[in-house]
């Protein structure tokens, strides 16, 4: 959530307004944000489980923080002026920055934190990482219009900084969980124990996992995974 996106979401209607659009126009301008968010949602369902989530995290954080550094840069040069086409450049940055967040953040972020917990601490783990989400969302939205009234644009910096570094830890450290079984997401974390055999033997080999239904002992098990290595 330190890419900003609830702090926009929340607090649209002092954006807009700071940027010298009406009541009216700001009303419209929340529903098309909203409407934005939910085609590019729809969008993302055609490729979030064909890439590497890691890629996905990765790729999302550095493409928000490069958006949100031209809506800064934007605000900078335009938020004390009447210049018609500064705002409305500002606007389009606000709703590319949906669209982003929308395309490579907004799934892959809430399976990721699923995904990475074994499956007898799954929901454990799962509601520590939504808890962790929501704290993290209250500093900043708590935060927001206090700092848009003493620092204004400054308060962007954080979310530019922050999700570029948050890019490069996840692309080069983090473990992609896509279409692996839970052992094997286990193994990940050290759990090598739990894995009998890993998924890519299976694809290596054409083989699928109801072929070992028919085998009752370990023997024979063993004999078919003797045969795959």
């Amino acid at each position: 959530m330190s890419s900003g996106i609830l702090v926009i979401l929340n607090n649209g209607s002092i954006i807009w307004r700071g940027l010298g659009f009406e009541t009216m126009q700001i009303l419209n301008l929340q529903a098309g944000f909203q409407l934005c968010g939910l085609v590019f949602n729809v969008v993302a369902m055609t490729f979030v489980d064909r890439v590497k989530r890691s890629w996905l995290i990765a790729i999302g954080l550095m493409a928000c923080a490069l958006v949100m550094m031209v809506e800064t840069i934007l605000q900078r040069l335009y938020l004390d002026s009447s210049s018609k086409p500064g705002f409305a450049a500002a606007a389009a940055m606000i709703f590319t920055f949906q669209a982003v967040y929308s395309l490579f953040l907004d799934g892959a972020t809430y399976f990721y934190i699923a995904e990475i917990w074994p499956s007898h601490l799954r929901s454990q783990g799962f509601a520590i990482g939504m808890a962790t989400l929501c704290l993290s969302n209250l500093m900043w939205l708590l935060a927001a219009p206090t700092a848009m009234a003493r620092i204004s644009w400054r308060y962007y910096l954080f979310f530019i900084c922050i999700p570029a570094i948050g890019a490069a830890v996840v692309f080069f450290y983090y473990e992609d969980t896509l279409k692996k079984p839970l052992e094997e997401i286990a193994a990940m974390f050290g759990d090598d124990d739990l894995v009998a055999i890993y998924q890519r033997d299976l694809d290596h080999a054409n083989l699928e996992l109801n072929d070992f239904d028919h085998v009752d002992n370990t023997e024979g098990k063993s004999a078919i995974i003797e045969k795959l290595e």
